[in-house]
């Protein structure tokens, strides 16, 4: 059990950005509501909230520093780090 304690403990980490997001009520409050949806259901919702963004001129990123996640020099992540910028 010891060697795992670590990976175990990394894999239940909270992501920063998702800490941030959820301390936004409304933002935590729609979260909540999605409980029970169905898949089809779930994906017109990030269809609509995909299309907000674009309308507010947002990119896929809310806030995030590309380089936090994505490291420079990493070539699989360019395309990601090109998506958040």
């Amino acid at each position: 059990m010891y060697f795992f304690q670590q990976a175990e403990a990394d894999r239940d980490a909270v992501p920063p950005e998702l800490i941030a997001a959820l301390r936004n009520d409304e933002v935590r409050d729609m979260t909540l509501r999605t409980v029970g949806l169905s898949d089809r259901a779930l994906r017109a919702i990030k269809d609509m909230i995909e299309n907000a963004r674009a309308v507010e001129g947002l990119g896929a990123c809310v806030g995030v520093d590309p380089e936090e996640f994505f490291p420079p020099g990493d070539a699989p992540s360019t395309e990601a780090r090109d998506i958040c910028a």
